[in-house]
């Protein structure tokens, strides 16, 4: 299959841009929206994913770039829990008409829920161009989020990836409705939300906790958080080649609103926070 998705009429114009191979296009070939999308607006995007192809080609990203990024977004919770913040991101989120613009240097993406209470430059303290944001209902990754991510990674070299759920979870919350008492009128579009976060809250549901709603809810918003962290490990050739050999990782973390604590998710199970590592 192709590195990353698209229509199949694109898929082989962009391995053959990949490849080197002259591409001739006639009057009854018209060039499409996606090629030119990927081809002509992102060549470095075709050239990464060339790159990615390559086997013997040397790390470039390392474990502890990865960690730093952590360390970096561990610090600036620090700083929200305790009304500080950093002046340089401060002085990003002033006004910048006039000036001209900048790239972006992200150092992270995070993948987190579009719930209006957990701004991830906020709770963070990051400025402006500092993280790449990815919101959607119940933190959940569906083909589009997972291109996203590629393409972050790919364009801007990310290597972190968080995805970041937090308590008392609407998403969360609707899911378990929908499995206790089943609705026929619920819209499609907001059905293939539950229907990705099911799996985590059926099991949870099987195995004895629906009875305490409040626990089975906590537990829920976990399971869902390590769920879309492995569906972004496994799910895409392109992460995992930069999980392999570049560096990349990806973790799970919750934001508790009732203190803007953020816990993350340590690769073996443990959650690490700003206090520490709880066991």
């Amino acid at each position: 299959g192709t590195l990353f998705p698209c229509a199949p009429e694109d898929s082989a114009l962009i391995r053959a841009a990949m490849s080197n191979t002259d591409i001739r296009v006639g009057e009854d070939k018209p060039v499409t929206p996606g090629f030119l999308f990927a081809v002509m607006l992102w060549p470095d995007f075709l050239a990464r994913c060339h790159e990615l192809s390559e086997p013997d080609k040397p790390l470039e990203f390392s474990q502890r770039a990865a960690d730093e990024a952590l360390a970096r977004l561990i610090a600036g919770n620090q700083r929200f829990t305790t009304n500080v913040q950093d002046v340089g991101a401060l002085v990003s989120h002033t006004t910048h008409v006039g000036q001209p613009v900048r790239e972006q240097e992200p150092f992270a993406i995070i993948l987190g829920c579009s719930d209006s209470r957990v701004p991830a430059e906020i709770i963070f303290d990051q400025g402006m161009g500092d993280l790449v944001v990815i919101r959607v209902a119940g933190n959940v990754v569906a083909p589009s989020l997972l291109g996203s991510v590629e393409f972050s990674v790919i364009k801007h070299r990310c290597r972190l990836v968080v995805v970041l759920g937090h308590t008392h979870c609407g998403a969360i919350q609707a899911t378990v409705h929908e499995l206790k008492q089943p609705s026929s009128d619920r819209s499609p579009n907001l059905q293939s939300i539950v229907n990705r976060i099911q799996p985590s809250v059926q099991t949870l549901l099987e195995s004895g906790v629906a009875n305490d709603e409040s626990e089975l809810l906590r537990l829920a918003v976990r399971a869902n958080i390590r769920a879309s962290v492995s569906h972004l490990q496994h799910g895409s050739q392109i992460l995992e080649k930069c999980i392999s050999t570049e560096g990349l990782r990806i973790v799970g973390a919750e934001y508790a609103l009732e203190t803007g604590k953020v816990e993350f998710f340590t690769d073996d199970g443990d959650v690490s926070s700003s206090t520490g590592i709880e066991h």
